[in-house]
């Protein structure tokens, strides 16, 4: 026996000790409360009531004789005070910490119970319900698994040995565009552009958070689905949409960025002597997140943390004009400068990529002369600053 939404979904009413009650198979059942008169599956209402009609049948007459201590003969003798425990079952959804109160019997000709009238009370509690509102930040029963990311950490968690396995550091691009190069292209092989902690997000293994999951919103499950073997290498990469872990004391996403520019005018020239430094001087900040840029000549950076081991993206936007005769053999050469607080050079390292993009374009050309060339190029670079 089941009852019906006019959506068609298949109910049954089970009231007391899971006694699974017998109902007319063409009633349709709308359940509502003060805002939602129409019941829509995919929309639950938090509380309802519902009056339904069941049939007088052998199930339903024992039931509310025992629950109700009614005579057929006396109908009007029963508690509709009572009420037992009751829910909806629908396909996993259901009414719980509900309950059924007996309201009217149908008596045919005083001798035979021909319906019994109850009316449903309760709060849907449904799975669907409890955890579209949720995110995984918010399943705080899983803060078991907080530990501090490092390099042991990480790595150790590849033989399995960070909380038995539960948590593992895969290899992903998070949208960093990690890459493995040759020996003309710095990369993920190469000393200067290794990968670092901070390049790493845990996964956790399926199980673990599924388990999680139920506990968080008070169910439980049967069967030996998550038992099978197979799923012990199943893991769910926990990413929330940035290319960074998030961590307390820093934004990885923004950190030391921003943005510099020859604002005073695009078609300033600086001479350049062959074999000489040269410094580059900018005059106007368009952006920085953290007060990291110092412009003038030279522009310099700042690091905001004072000692790591970090990774940035530097892009550089220039034009150069090439005149003389001789001009296609003469390019400039890019060059960065590690200094300390008291600007003293502590190394100096070759931007290698851009000064080969540089004499290529250089070398590649005819004799023209004010030949105007521009650069748009990202290089990246890791480095150990000192404290």
């Amino acid at each position: 026996m089941s009852l019906f939404t006019t959506q068609g979904y298949r109910y049954q009413l089970v009231a007391g000790d899971n006694v699974i009650l017998d109902t007319y198979a063409d009633e349709s059942i709308k359940i509502s409360n003060n805002i939602t008169e129409l019941f829509d599956i995919g929309a639950v209402p938090g509380t309802f009531t519902r009056t339904i009609t069941l049939p007088g049948t052998k199930t339903n007459n024992a039931f509310f004789e025992h629950y109700y201590d009614i005579s057929v003969y006396s109908p009007d003798t029963f508690n509709s005070n009572a009420k037992v425990d009751a829910y909806l079952d629908f396909g996993a959804v259901y009414l719980v910490n509900g309950y059924m109160q007996l309201m009217k019997i149908n008596v045919i000709e005083n001798k035979f119970v021909d319906s019994y009238e109850v009316n449903v009370f309760g709060a849907i509690s449904n799975f669907s319900v409890e955890t579209n509102r949720l995110y995984l930040t918010d399943l705080d029963n899983l803060s078991v698994y907080n530990h501090t990311s490092s390099y042991d950490a990480i790595t150790g968690s590849w033989e399995r040995n960070l909380f038995n396995g539960d948590i593992v550091y895969p290899m992903a691009d998070y949208g960093k565009r990690i890459q493995f190069s040759t020996q003309n292209f710095v990369g993920i092989d190469d000393n200067e552009d290794a990968l670092t902690v901070a390049d790493y997000k845990p996964a956790m293994r399926l199980k673990v958070l599924f388990d999680g999951i139920f506990e968080k919103v008070g169910f439980t499950y049967t069967g030996s689905f998550f038992d099978q073997p197979f799923l012990e290498d199943v893991y769910v990469i926990l990413n929330n949409k940035g290319r960074y872990p998030i961590y307390s004391y820093a934004n990885l996403e923004t950190l030391g960025t921003g943005k510099v520019a020859a604002i005073t005018g695009s078609a300033d020239n600086y001479a350049l002597t062959n074999n000489t430094f040269a410094n580059f001087p900018l005059a106007a900040v368009v952006y920085d997140s953290n007060n990291s840029f110092t412009v003038g000549n030279p522009v310099q950076y700042r690091t905001p943390i004072s000692s790591s081991r970090y990774s940035a993206n530097l892009q550089l936007s220039y034009r150069v004009t090439k005149t003389g005769v001789n001009a296609q053999s003469q390019y400039p050469a890019w060059y960065i400068r590690y200094l300390d607080l008291n600007n003293n050079v502590l190394d100096t390292q070759v931007l290698a990529i851009t000064n080969a993009f540089t004499e290529r374009n250089a070398l590649g050309k005819t004799e023209i002369s004010n030949t105007l060339r521009s650069l748009h190029y990202c290089w990246r670079w890791w480095y150990c600053c000192a404290s």
